[in-house]
C-alpha cells in the first residue's frame, strides 16, 4: 500500500510531501487527514508533493473529485498560497492536472511541474534535501 510522508517546515511556511508505494484513494485521502490535523499546519503553507517514488498508481477519477471535495471541507487555502504537484508520469500528470482544474476556483495557485528544482524555483523554497518524515508520525517544529 502506497502512503504520503510529508514534513512541515514552518519557518519556511512550506510542507513538503512525497508519496511511494502503491498509490491509491485511501492514501491521499489519509494524507490530508494528516496533516490538517497537525499542529503546525496553517493554510497559508506552501505545498510541495513529490510523486517520482509512486511504484503505481490506484488513484480513480471519483478518488481526485473525493480529494479536492475533502480539501475544500477542511477550508480554503489562503490566497496567495501555492501548490506544486511533481508528475513524471503521464497516468500522474493527468489526475494531477484533474486535481488542478478541480480545485480552479481556489485561491491557492496549483501548478504541475515535472521536478524537484521547478517546483521549489516556483515556489522560490530554497533547496533541501531533509524534508520527509512520516504523515502518521508527525514531524516536531
Amino acid at each position: 500500500m502506497g502512503r504520503i510522508d510529508y514534513t512541515i517546515d514552518a519557518g519556511r511556511s512550506l510542507l513538503h510531501a512525497v508519496a511511494v508505494g502503491d498509490l491509491d484513494d485511501d492514501a491521499l485521502a489519509a494524507y490530508v487527514i494528516s496533516y490538517h490535523a497537525h499542529p503546525d499546519y496553517s493554510p497559508s503553507l506552501d505545498e510541495i508533493v513529490d510523486f517520482t517514488g509512486v511504484a503505481s498508481v490506484l488513484v480513480t477519477g471519483a478518488g481526485i473529485r473525493g480529494l479536492a471535495h475533502l480539501v475544500s471541507h477542511y477550508g480554503q487555502a489562503s490566497e496567495g498560497s501555492r501548490v506544486a504537484l511533481i508528475a513524471t508520469t503521464p497516468v500522474v500528470y493527468g489526475l494531477a492536472r484533474m486535481y488542478q482544474a478541480l480545485r480552479a476556483d481556489a485561491p491557492d495557485d496549483i501548478r504541475v511541474v515535472s521536478d524537484l528544482v521547478e517546483a521549489e524555483t516556483w515556489l522560490g523554497a530554497a533547496r533541501t534535501s531533509d524534508c520527509v518524515s512520516s504523515a502518521r508520525e508527525p514531524a516536531t517544529g
